[in-house]
Formats: structure tokens, C-alpha cells, sequence
């Protein structure tokens, strides 16, 4: 995996990283399906103290979706639900009168990876805030909406016996859409979640085994691991057999027999001749497509392998005159008698009951009848299982809600057979945008009943490896075109980016020629994504089409398109395939996934602190940082930017184009006058130490790591001073201008930089701060961005109409980038899987924007509105606002304070942009991780 626009991985990388402890399954709810477990206690026990937990991963949004519900009436229950507005609820009402409803500001509407929730209950806490307490992935929310807390020693429902339930409330439309896992309920104790999560050494809460802990009467610990049967998925492990029962939920257990091949291509014979056998094997009983032409004059079908019956035989078929027409087992006539063959194929099972069991099956036919007559053979059934060819696909295997798309990272190997390898899966993003079609079953269905073009993208992108998934037609029409794409903002046949299979056997890549073999209702389509050549090959019920294309560079989603009334199920391996995936192609999951960098607080952190009116104090910083920007957040104060390149009073802000100067002696009130390592040391100026350090005053810093040297770089026609971190993707170059056009400047990255900020130290007059950003084509002319200017830059260019190299960039001749004798720094970022990403998202005209995948959690985010012309630079980041929706910002190019507004959530896997900027426009972004998605899918936010 990789994010967009970085080039091949810059180091070796390593897959995700496994889990202490496995969760090995989970149980996937659909409210299309009314889908929820109950159970009602014989007695009643702890209803004053009592603690939930469960690993959520939701697939729907802006709907009340109930996660665990007691209750008596509809005046009296207790529930954990999610809200119509995707913030999460406890609420407890009693006697027709609400007694709690404790609702959080935080929303949650990330539905590529897990949550942990866990929800503490104590009504005998003198403290109403300690009786009812929240925690999300370990950590305990203290942002609420709404916070009435329940009366103390108040009883609540659960534990009572009312019928509780999972996935599901009593009252209609209350079904939870998505996969819950490891669902443990504590009888008597109110505990943390420390319980029941761990953080791992790269800070990523991880789940632990719950078996030592104690439940209490009515505790449970449902792990959803027993898919023996349907009722087996709601049996409690606690040890207290406190089982649940189990609504419309399903196993998928198959009513094939598909352990081996039973066709051969001269199965059967009979007077006629000698030929395939494969249409009594295909699982198709209906038609003449799922029957084969036999004489009932002693004719035989050998199996290509023997089967055992243990205890019954039947056989589904027809014959012409069939009173004398007897089904034979091996060279034995049975008494099993076939009905009358008529034209409209309606055939009828008949039992074998006169052979003795076991009996090994090598060979079945049908003997009796007269040579000129005719019939059809359809079907043989063993021990209740019908077989059928392996490598068919059985219809219900879409069907199941035990899969192996859990919140911990496994270790199996991937055959390429699917539900095997546990993991965080891809499903189809509901994020999609007012363009996505509808899903459903988890996010793994997908659906049009509009004619127009919908479209649907898989929640994981790749740039290398090898890739298996399969997409099965329920049902085709007008248009269906199945494949992948680069761009996440694309539907339609013909959209950019999009490499499809057509129904018609049409190709579009996008343009439309002659490719492979049309498909209908029914047919399995496999799609084998080889990132590493480039190429994509499609299969149809198992026979290639051929490379559908070649030729691919760049970040990849699995992708799909539908016009008018169709339906289709995606499968990424979450489930068993259809097909067995060609040699070395894998699942769609994180434990396949790979990283560079495990935690990103390695190279970049954020950190906050507090003034405290001192005229000198030395900072500790996250990490030896080579640049330091900080900003005041309580007032308005300038940016300041400081790195190890320039040294010491050395101070840069991005919100003006005054050139470089001294904190000390240029400004009153002073700032950062020096980093070392991990200090950082912030002086006076001429009268305070208030710019940064003003007491109560509260701050903000970002930083970053280039490296552990800084040298010089001859690889342009310019010596360059570079201090570089190849392995962060992040390079501090600084060069004196010659005032020739065409120049370049070496880096150091050894790989392309997609973004890079200069700035003329030298000057204020034409010293802009100048930005190229590669996803708006921003180091040709007329493209590039300002801090200090909206809009996108137009005339005259600064890199020359050039785009970097993996070794230099290139400047043109003029003040802001190269003047002869002016001094100037340039801060050079490349992509790094799991770490970094710079693209774009496209505003949609409302708040359900366009959605970028970046390939982690993003721990900052910095942001303008390209095609805005009064539009601001504005940072985001997760440790003043560690939630969604993100709203603390700050704006790079003034000098505000910081302000409350929300235009993005921050997810686990990529941003989506929640503000409704004019249809079109393109928002640019530079984002730093805080962990990749690989780490068990980076945890929802």
C-alpha cells in the first residue's frame, strides 16, 4: 500500500504489524435485514453497577443505530445507541421520564476501520459526571452535548428481566448497520477500559483477552467465533451460558458439497455418446442451463472422485415413460424413481432407500428405459449436500455475517482461498459522497434504483503488491462497469481515472474498445490487481479475460459504476471467494498492508503548552526537531518558523513576507531564538517574552525532523545546504540566488517532492512565501499557491515549468525564488506510506464533500481552497482537537487567534471534507500521520 502520489516505497517495508491477542471474528449486522440478538434474564442482578464493551465498525450513517438496549416498554429502558446525528448516546428513561441522556459533541463517522467503546456504569457514585462514563479506543471522552446524568442509586434496565439486545432496539428502524466484535458485558463492576485494551509500544490501543475477568450473573462475552451454525453465533463465553438468540443472522452454511471436482469432460455415457458432465455439477437446478441430456438406457455418470454417503442419496431429474426408469448407485439399481419429463423442466427429487449405508459413490446413471427415449439428469444430493464443482460460487456465501474482518491484525497466511486472514477489511466507503451508490450488508452490497450514474469505491487504495477481490452480479442491466480507479471523485463509464469491465464485454479506460466476455446475473468477477507490473487482469466464473490493462502507476481502489435498477455483492476476502485467487495476489485487509514508519511522532508531532511570562525558558520538544513553526492560540500573534539550516535567531512567519530576522532584536516581544535537539529556547525581544511565551497565554508547535546533518548538496547547478530525512520524506534546502533561470537545487529526498514552500530570507518586498503542490499541477506556471495571497497563482511561474526530479527541483530568475545574492530556504516534502500524503479533495456543494485517502490517521492537516480567491491557508491537527468534527483552526497566512469552525473530519484512513464549498473546486492538502492504517487499520476516529 501507498498513498497518492508517492512514488515506489523508499525503504523496505513491513506488513501490519500483528496483535498481542486475536480477535478471530466478527458479526455483521444489517437493519435491512432487521438483523439483532436477544436475550431475556431468568433473574434480575446488579442494575446500579455494571460495564459494556465492544470493537465497533459501523457501515451507515445518519440514522439511530442501537448497539445495546434494555427494556421494559417504551417508556422504561436503558440504551447505547448512536444518534440520527452520529454522536453516541447513554440514555436511561424510567416512569415515562428520561433519568439520563449523556450524548457526546463528538460525532462518529469513520466507517473504513474500528472503534472501541466502552460505556461504565455506577449509580452509586457521589459524583453524578463518575456514574456514567465514555471511553472511545481507551481514552475517556469529556466533550458532551448533553450531559444529565442518571439520579445516584438509581437502578437501570440492564441487568433486569427485560429482553436485552444487541444490534438492534425493540422499536422499528433501530437496527445497527455494521460489525461489532468482542462483545463483553460486566455484571457488578464499573471498570475501564484498561480491561479490555492495551496500548501497543507504537501508542495503537489494541484489544486484550477479557477471559480473566470476572462477569457476574448476567455478564457475557460474546467473541462470535462458533460459526458451526446460526444459533452458535450468539453462544456467550464467559463461562456462564448466557447465550443469546440469534435474528437474522446467518452463517451462510452451505448446502453444497464442494470438497472436490465431480465433472470430468467425459462423465457421462449413454447410447448417444460420451461427453461433460459438468451441467449436473454447476449448482444450477432450474433450466435446462443446470441439467444434462441423458437416454435412460443405462447410462452412467463417473464421478471424477469418489464421495461417501453416509446416510441418504437423492437424485433431481426427468425421464420419457419413466415406469420402468430406476436411478442407479454405481452399477446397483435403486428403487429411486424419477417423474415424467415435459417441456417446461420440472423436475422432482427422488430418495434412495434400498442400499446400505456407508457406501462409497464412484459412479450413478439411470438405467431402465427404452433406448429412443429422453430425459434430463440434474442434480445428485449426498448426505443433504448437493454436489457441486469446487470453485463454483455458492450463493450463500454473500450471505454470511461471520467474517474474519475484525480489529486485530492476524497472522495466517493468505492462500488466497478469503476468510482466512483476520484483519481490518476494505468495504465499499460510504463516504463516498452525493454521488455514491447505496450500500448495504455491511457495506459489502451495493445497489441503484435511479437513472442516473452512481458510483462506489473500496475504503483501501494500493500502490504495490498483488491484489485479489470478487464482485458477484445479483443482478445486471443498462449499465454496470466494474474495476478500479485513481480518482475518488469520479462515476461513470467514461471518468477519469477509471479502468472498467463493462457488462457488454466492453473495456473503458477510460475510453471504450473491445475486451472480453459479456456478464449477467449471477456470474462471479474476479479482479487481480498486480500494482507491482502495473497491470489489471479481470476474470468471469474463474476463466481470465486477459489484462484488462497495463501500464498503472500511482494509488488504486477497487471501483464500480451502476445505471438504473442493479445490484451487486464485492467480497475483498473478508469471506471465502467464489474462485482461489491466482498465486501470490492477497486479500484487501490491513495485516497485508505495509508501512515505513509504525508511529509518526518519530518525525513529526504536535505539541501545547502554556506561557508562563518567563523572559527566557527552554521548551521540551516531542522529538529533535530540525523545524519548529509555533503559533499562539488564545490571541492574535504572528507564526514563527525556526530550523536547524538557518540556526539560531533565525526567525521566519508564514503570515507576511517580511524577510528573516532576529527575535531578539527585531521583534518586541521576542520568540525562538535557538533549537537544540529536543529543546527549543524561546528569548525576549526588545522589551517581553510575550509573542510566544506571554503568561496563561496557550500555544501550539509543530515539528519536524530532517535528518542529523546538514551538508552540501551538488547535484544542481546551484551548491545547495540540505539537511535531509530521506525516510520522512522531508529535506531543509538553503541557497543563495544566481538570478538564472532554469537553476536547480538539490534535495536529498532520492525520491520526487510533490510539495515544496520557499521563502526569499533576504527581502519583504516580493517575498512571498511560494508554494508548489503536485496535485494542481503546481510546479508548472501560473499554478503555484502563497501563504500570503489567495487563490492560485497566475503569470509568471517559479519552478521554472518544471517538475522536481528524484535528485533536484528547479528555480526560476526572480525575487522570490532565485535573485542573485538574496539567501533562501525551501522546505521539500515526499509522500511516504503510512506517514505523509499531499493531494486534493473535491468540494461536492454540500457538507457530504469529497473523501482523499491518505493511508492513515492523520495527526496534521494543512489545507487551502485552490480555486478560492479570498479562501485561507488553515491547520488542523489532532492533539488540540483530538475528534470529530475537527474545528480548532488556525490559519497560516494571519495571524488570528484560533477559531471554531468545522470543514473536515479526520478519519483512520484519509480526510473528508465536511464544508460546501462550490461544486468543483479543489481543496489541496499536505497531511502527517499519527498512525497507518496498517496498524490495525489506524483505529477509527
Amino acid at each position: 500500500m501507498s498513498i497518492p502520489g508517492a512514488a515506489s516505497p523508499l525503504f523496505l517495508a513491513t506488513t501490519g504489524a500483528a496483535a498481542a491477542f486475536e480477535i478471530s471474528r466478527s458479526l455483521r449486522f444489517d437493519s435491512s435485514a432487521s438483523s439483532f440478538l436477544n436475550r431475556t434474564p431468568s433473574s434480575a442482578s446488579n442494575r446500579k453497577t455494571w460495564t459494556w464493551s465492544g470493537w465497533v465498525k459501523r457501515s451507515a450513517l445518519s440514522s439511530l443505530q442501537m448497539l445495546f438496549e434494555a427494556k421494559q416498554d417504551g417508556n422504561d429502558y436503558t440504551a447505547l445507541y448512536f444518534t440520527t446525528s452520529d454522536t453516541f448516546e447513554f440514555e436511561d428513561y424510567s416512569g415515562n421520564s428520561l433519568q439520563s441522556a449523556v450524548i457526546t459533541s463528538q460525532v462518529f463517522r469513520d466507517c473504513s476501520s474500528w472503534y472501541h467503546i466502552v460505556v461504565a456504569v455506577d449509580t452509586t457514585q457521589p459524583t453524578s459526571s463518575n456514574r456514567t462514563k465514555i471511553y472511545i479506543n481507551g481514552s475517556q471522552v469529556s466533550g458532551f452535548g448533553t450531559a444529565t446524568y442518571i439520579t445516584q442509586n438509581n437502578d437501570t434496565y440492564a441487568n433486569s428481566t427485560q429482553q436485552h439486545r444487541i444490534g438492534g432496539g425493540q422499536a422499528s428502524n433501530q437496527y445497527f448497520d455494521g460489525c461489532l466484535a468482542e462483545v463483553n458485558l460486566i455484571d457488578g463492576s464499573a471498570l475501564d477500559p484498561t480491561s479490555f485494551g492495551a496500548f501497543d509500544d507504537n501508542g495503537v490501543w489494541q484489544a486484550k483477552d477479557t477471559s480473566g475477568l470476572t462477569f457476574g450473573t448476567n455478564g457475557f462475552r460474546l467473541k462470535f467465533d462458533d460459526n458451526s451454525s446460526n444459533t452458535a453465533l450468539g453462544n456467550d463465553s464467559s463461562g456462564n451460558d448466557n447465550d443469546w438468540t440469534v435474528n437474522n443472522l446467518s452463517t451462510g452454511a452451505s448446502a453444497w458439497n464442494q470438497s472436490q471436482t465431480w465433472s470430468s469432460s467425459t462423465g457421462i455415457t449413454d447410447p448417444d455418446s460420451t461427453r461433460s458432465s459438468a451441467h449436473i455439477f454447476n449448482g444450477v437446478i432450474t433450466g435446462n442451463q443446470g441439467s444434462a441430456e441423458m437416454r435412460p438406457y443405462n447410462a452412467t455418470v463417473t464421478l471424477a472422485n469418489s464421495v461417501v454417503a453416509n446416510s441418504s442419496i437423492r437424485f433431481y431429474g426427468a425421464f420419457e415413460n419413466p415406469t420402468n426408469v430406476r436411478y442407479k448407485v454405481n452399477s446397483t439399481t435403486t428403487d429411486a424413481t424419477p417423474p415424467a419429463y415435459v417441456d417446461n423442466f420440472t423436475f422432482q427429487w427422488a430418495q434412495v432407500t434400498n442400499v446400505s449405508f456407508p457406501v462409497t459413490i464412484s459412479s450413478v446413471g439411470v438405467t431402465g428405459g427404452n433406448v429412443g427415449n429422453g430425459g434430463r439428469f440434474v442434480a445428485i444430493e449426498v448426505d443433504g449436500k448437493l454436489l457441486v464443482d469446487s470453485g463454483i460460487s455458492d450463493p450463500l456465501a454473500a450471505g454470511t455475517d461471520s467474517l474474519v474482518d475484525t480489529p486485530t491484525n492476524g497472522t495466517q497466511t493468505d492462500t488466497g482461498v478469503g476468510n482466512e486472514v483476520v484483519g481490518n477489511y476494505a468495504t465499499l466507503n460510504p463516504l463516498f459522497g452525493p454521488n455514491g451508490l447505496t450500500l448495504t450488508n455491511g457495506s459489502l452490497n451495493a445497489s441503484n434504483n435511479a437513472e442516473s450514474y452512481k458510483a462506489a469505491a473500496g475504503t483501501i487504495g494500493v500502490s504495490s503488491g498483488k491484489w485479489y477481490w470478487e464482485v458477484t452480479c445479483t443482478s445486471t442491466g443498462y449499465v454496470t462497469s466494474i474495476g478500479i480507479t485513481s480518482n475518488l471523485s469520479s462515476y461513470g463509464v467514461t471518468a477519469a481515472g477509471t479502468v472498467t469491465y463493462h457488462y457488454d464485454g466492453t473495456r473503458y479506460t477510460p475510453g471504450g474498445s473491445s475486451y472480453g466476455d459479456a456478464y449477467s446475473s449471477g456470474d462471479v468477477l474476479g479482479f487481480a490487481l498486480d500494482m507491482d507490473s502495473g497491470s489489471l487482469e479481470c476474470f468471469k466464473n474463474n476463466v481470465s479475460q486477459g489484462n484488462i490493462v497495463t501500464g498503472l502507476t500511482g494509488t488504486y481502489f477497487p471501483w464500480l459504476t451502476l445505471y438504473g435498477s442493479h445490484n451487486v455483492d464485492v467480497n475483498f476476502g473478508q469471506r471465502a471467494f467464489a474462485y482461489t485467487a491466482p498465486s501470490g495476489y492477497k486479500c484487501l485487509t490491513s495485516s497485508n498492508l505495509s508501512s515505513t514508519i509504525a508511529d509518526g511522532s518519530l518525525y513529526f508531532d504536535t505539541f501545547l503548552y502554556t506561557g508562563d511570562g518567563a523572559s527566557s525558558r527552554n521548551l521540551t520538544l516531542p522529538l529533535a526537531a530540525d523545524l519548529l513553526w509555533i503559533k499562539k492560540r488564545s490571541a492574535a500573534q504572528s507564526h514563527q518558523l525556526a530550523d536547524t539550516v538557518r540556526g539560531d535567531n533565525a526567525v521566519l512567519r508564514t503570515n507576511g513576507t517580511i524577510e528573516e530576522r532576529n527575535p531578539q532584536t527585531a521583534y518586541t516581544g521576542g520568540g525562538i531564538s535557538s533549537i537544540s535537539g529536543t529543546t527549543a529556547t524561546l528569548s525576549s525581544g526588545t522589551s517581553s517574552n510575550d509573542n510566544l511565551n506571554a503568561n496563561n497565554s496557550t500555544l501550539v508547535g509543530w515539528a519536524w525532523d530532517a535528518g542529523t546533518s546538514t551538508v552540501s548538496n551538488t547535484d544542481g547547478t546551484i551548491t545547495s545546504q540540505v539537511r535531509a530525512n530521506p525516510s520522512a520524506g522531508f529535506s531543509i534546502v538553503s541557497w543563495t540566488g544566481n538570478s538564472t533561470a532554469g537553476a536547480t537545487l538539490g534535495h536529498s529526498l532520492s525520491t520526487d517532492p510533490k510539495m515544496i514552500i520557499v521563502k526569499n530570507r533576504s527581502r519583504g518586498t516580493y517575498g512571498d512565501w511560494v508554494i508548489g503542490h503536485d496535485a494542481i499541477n503546481g510546479f508548472q506556471d501560473g499554478n503555484q499557491l502563497y501563504f500570503t495571497a489567495a487563490g492560485v497563482a497566475s503569470g509568471e511561474g517559479f519552478f521554472n515549468n518544471t517538475s522536481p526530479t528524484s535528485s533536484v527541483f528547479t528555480v526560476k530568475n526572480n525575487y522570490q525564488v532565485n535573485y542573485a545574492g538574496d539567501n533562501y530556504i525551501a522546505y521539500c516534502f515526499a509522500p511516504v506510506e503510512g506517514y505523509s500524503a499531499f493531494g486534493t479533495v473535491f468540494a461536492t456543494g454540500s457538507s457530504d464533500g469529497g473523501f482523499a485517502y491518505t493511508g492513515f490517521r492523520p495527526r496534521f492537516l494543512l489545507y487551502k481552497n485552490a480555486d478560492l480567491a479570498t479562501g485561507n491557508w488553515a491547520i488542523y491537527d489532532s492533539e488540540r482537537d483530538p475528534d470529530n468534527p475537527s474545528e480548532e483552526l488556525l490559519f497560516p497566512n494571519l495571524s488570528n487567534a484560533e477559531l471554531t469552525f468545522a470543514e473536515f473530519d479526520l478519519l483512520s484512513n484519509g480526510i473528508k471534507l465536511r464544508y460546501n464549498y462550490t461544486s468543483g473546486q479543489r481543496v489541496v492538502f499536505a497531511a502527517f500521520a499519527e498512525h497507518p492504517f496498517a496498524s490495525n487499520g489506524g483505529l477509527a476516529r
